[in-house]
């Protein structure tokens, strides 16, 4: 993977993480990730926009980057999410006889509250 993809790569992963664990990160924090992961904005362009320097960004982004790790190592919110989307999927794909329709309505159901959750927290 080229330095570019990776680099690409950690700001959507980040950004992602970022949503997770918005509650637990400060305001400030959450402005520079917003405007760094999701609108691809420079350091110098987050520093000129925020009236900061462009190291306090670089910090802030760190700082931040090491917390979201830190959450996701402790909770992991971000892996379960993803593994309760893809039974959600596999779910679709199952074969069933007319007795078990119920059963696996109301799975995909209880999952589906679950992922409706979690994507309806306010985050970056």
């Amino acid at each position: 993977m080229s330095n570019g993809t990776e680099r690409l790569h950690r700001k959507v992963e980040y950004g992602m993480l970022a949503s997770f664990y918005a509650p637990l990160l400060t305001e400030t924090q959450l402005t520079i990730l917003r405007l760094y992961c999701c609108e691809d904005l420079s350091y110098g362009e987050i520093a000129q926009q925020l009236n900061i320097s462009r190291q306090g960004v670089s910090s802030s982004i760190f700082r931040s980057f090491d917390k979201l790790d830190q959450l996701e190592k402790d909770f992991k919110l971000s892996e379960r999410f993803f593994m309760l989307s893809k039974a959600d999927t596999l779910l679709d794909t199952l074969k069933v006889d007319s007795e078990s329709v119920t059963a696996l309505q109301q799975v995909k159901d209880i999952i589906s509250t679950i992922l409706n959750f979690e994507e309806g927290n306010n985050g970056v």
